[in-house]
C-alpha cells in the first residue's frame, strides 16, 4: 500500500479522534461524588470501541496475519492510536518489540512404498517442523524397536549403535493380560505415552536419524496438528528438530502393514496385540523395505511486532510496579477470496485495550493516577501458538519480577448460545483470576458489585473443565511465570475462525460494558495500596 493510499485510509480515524480531542480533556465536568476510576471508566464510549473493530476487521487489514501487509497495518494503525494519545514511546525511542519469526512450509512431501506414492493426512503424517530435508532418499532397511521404551522394568529399545538408521516404532505402550499398563503397573498410562519427546531422545541416544512411528489414531493426530499442517508454521524458535533428535514420520497401520515383507507385518501386529514380551524379544530385528521419501522444506525469515504503550504511574513510591493489559491483534488472515476478519476474534480485546488506554491516559493528564505503572500490551503471533507472549516473558520490556498482574481480553462483545437462551447480554467469563493469587478473585467480585454489575460465569474457571482455555490464550504465559493473570472471555459461537466473525454481529452495548468492568479491575490494582500477592504458587 502506498503512502496516499495509507494516508487515506487513517483518514477517518484521524478525523475522529480530532472531533474528540477537540474536547478538553483536561476539564472534567463534576463528578457527583462518584470514584475517579467510574469517572474516566464512562470515557470508555461504544462508538470509539465500535470505530476501531471495524477498522480492525476491513479488509484492507487482510486478516491481519502475523507478519503479512495486514498485520502490519494493524500494528500502524495501533501505533498512531497511541500516539494521538500523547503517550510517549519507550525510552522516547519505539512503541514495538520486533520480533524475529521462522516460517515453514513442505515445498515437496511425498512418500512411496514399493513405488506406489501415498497419501499425506491419511496414510503417513510428517511435521516439517520435526523433520529434516529428505530429497530424493532410498531406504532400504528399517529397525524394529518395538514401543521405543528403555524403562527399568520393561525395555524393547535394542541396545547398540544405531548411527544413521531408522527405527520402526509402535505408539503408545504395553499392556498386562489384566489390562494394567506393564510400565506403571497401574491402569494409568506411564511417562512413556505421556512424552513422546523421551521416546525420541531414547532413539537418539542409540544413534537413529529418523524414527517411523506407527500410529493406529493418524486421524487424530492430524487433527490436533491442523493449525501447524494446513498452513505455514511460524515459530520464533529454530524450525527444525532440536539437534541430535531424530526426525519424526507417522504411519498408518495400513502404511505399516504395506512397508515390510509379505507375512511380516502380520508378525509384528500380533505380537503387539498379544504380549509385551513377544514385542521385547522382537526389538532390534531388521527389515527390508521399499520406501522413497522427498521431504523438501520451504523456509524464510520474517518480522512482526509486539506494540507497547506504557503510562507511567504518578506515585514515585508505586510506579516501578506494572499492570498489564494485553490482546492479540493478529488473526488467520485470508484465503484466496475469503478474508477471516477476526472482528470478535481479537479485534475487540485489541479494542478494548486500546480505549481503557485512553481512559488511563485522561487520568494521569489530570494528574489523578494511576500510581503503579500501566502496559497496554497489543500483541502478535496468538494464532500461531501464543508467540507474542511468550516471546515478550522471555525478553521482557519491564522487569517480571515488578510485573503484578495481567489481565487479557480474547473476544469481547459475541453471545454464545448459553446467555442467548437466558437471555444474559452483559456477561463474560473470568479465567483464572484465583489460580496464583487469593486477592485477585476477591478484588473482581468486589470490583464488580460495587461498579459494574455484569454477569460473571465461572464455569470456564473450573480447573475441570476440558476446553482448558486457561492455557489458550496470552495470559497463561504471564501465569506460567507466577505472575496473577486473568483471561477474559465471553465464549464460542459459530462464527469463531472463519470469515463470517464480521463486526455486523458484534454486541457493542456488552462490549462497552464488559470493558468498563476490565478498566475498573484495572484501576483498582493499579492503585490500591499494597500489591496483590501471587499466594497460590504450587512450592
Amino acid at each position: 500500500m502506498n503512502v496516499l493510499k495509507f494516508f487515506l485510509f487513517l483518514l477517518p480515524y484521524i478525523l475522529f479522534f480530532q472531533g474528540a480531542q477537540g474536547q478538553d480533556t483536561n476539564q472534567f465536568p463534576e463528578r457527583l461524588g462518584d470514584p475517579a476510576h467510574v469517572h474516566y471508566g464512562n470515557q470508555i464510549e461504544l462508538e470509539w470501541l465500535k470505530h476501531h473493530v471495524y477498522a480492525f476487521s476491513a479488509d484492507s487489514m487482510q486478516g491481519r496475519d502475523t507478519g503479512q501487509p495486514g498485520g502490519k497495518m494493524a500494528g500502524n494503525y495501533i501505533e498512531n492510536h497511541l500516539k494521538l494519545l500523547g503517550i510517549p514511546p519507550i525510552g522516547d525511542t519505539t512503541y514495538r518489540q520486533t520480533i524475529s519469526f521462522s516460517w515453514l512450509r513442505w515445498s515437496d512431501n511425498e512418500l512411496a512404498v514399493s513405488g506406489e506414492v501415498i497419501r499425506h493426512f491419511w496414510d503417513y503424517l510428517a511435521l516439517p517442523a520435526m523433520n529434516y530435508n529428505l530429497e530424493d532418499l532410498q531406504l532400504d532397511e528399517v529397525v524394529f524397536v518395538g514401543y521405543g521404551i528403555d524403562a527399568d522394568n520393561y525395555s524393547d529399545m535394542p541396545k547398540g549403535d544405531f548411527s544413521g538408521s531408522t527405527a520402526l516404532m509402535w505408539s503408545g505402550e504395553p499392556k498386562d493380560e489384566n489390562g494394567q499398563y506393564w510400565v506403571s503397573g497401574t491402569s494409568a498410562p506411564s511417562e512413556w505415552s505421556q512424552s513422546l519427546d523421551l521416546k525420541l531422545k531414547t532413539a537418539a541416544e542409540r544413534g537413529f536419524s529418523t524414527v517411523l512411528l506407527v500410529e493406529p489414531e493418524l486421524r487424530t493426530v492430524v487433527n490436533q496438528n491442523r493449525r501447524q499442517l494446513f498452513r505455514p508454521i511460524i515459530e520464533t524458535d529454530p524450525v527444525e528438530p532440536e539437534e541430535g533428535m531424530p526426525g519424526l514420520i507417522y504411519l498408518s497401520t495400513q502404511t505399516f502393514e504395506k512397508l515390510l515383507p509379505e507375512g511380516k507385518a502380520e508378525m509384528f501386529s500380533e505380537a503387539i496385540a498379544e504380549s509385551a514380551e513377544k514385542v521385547s524379544q522382537l526389538a532390534g530385528t531388521k527389515l527390508s523395505t521399499d520406501l522413497h521419501f522427498n521431504l523438501i522444506k520451504n523456509i524464510h525469515s520474517l518480522e512482526d511486532d509486539n506494540i507497547l504503550g506504557y503510562i507511567e504511574g504518578i506515585d514515585p513510591e508505586r510506579k516501578h510496579e506494572l499492570i498489564v493489559l494485553s490482546a492479540h491483534y493478529d488473526h488467520l488472515g485470508y484465503s484466496g477470496d475469503e478474508i477471516f476478519h477476526g472482528a470478535n476474534d481479537n479485534a475487540s480485546g485489541t479494542s478494548a485495550v486500546m480505549e481503557m488506554g485512553r481512559a488511563f491516559q485522561a487520568a494521569k493528564k489530570a494528574g489523578d493516577g494511576p500510581a503503579r505503572s500501566v502496559l497496554l500490551l497489543l500483541l502478535t503471533g496468538e494464532e500461531r501458538g501464543l508467540l507474542g507472549s511468550r516471546y515478550y516473558v522471555e525478553n521482557p520490556v519491564f522487569p517480571l519480577e515488578n510485573t503484578i498482574a495481567n489481565i487479557n481480553i480474547d473476544m469481547l462483545g459475541r453471545m454464545d448460545e448459553k446467555h442467548e437462551e437466558l437471555g444474559i447480554e452483559n456477561y463474560i467469563y473470568p479465567i483464572g483470576s484465583d489460580r496464583l493469587s487469593t486477592e485477585f478473585h476477591e478484588i473482581l467480585l468486589k470490583v464488580n458489585e460495587n461498579y459494574s454489575n455484569i454477569h460473571l460465569d465461572f464455569t470456564y474457571n473450573d480447573p475441570e473443565d476440558p476446553n482448558r482455555y486457561y492455557f489458550r490464550s496470552d495470559h497463561y504465559n504471564f501465569a506460567r511465570n507466577g505472575i496473577p493473570a486473568i483471561f477474559y472471555f465471553n465464549g464460542m459461537h459459530d462464527d469463531y475462525h472463519l470469515a463470517t466473525d464480521t463486526p455486523d454481529k458484534m454486541n457493542f452495548e456488552s462490549m462497552t460494558a464488559v470493558t468498563r468492568h476490565i478498566f475498573h479491575l484495572a484501576w483498582e490494582l493499579a492503585n490500591r495500596e499494597e500489591a496483590i500477592q501471587a499466594d497460590l504458587l504450587e512450592e
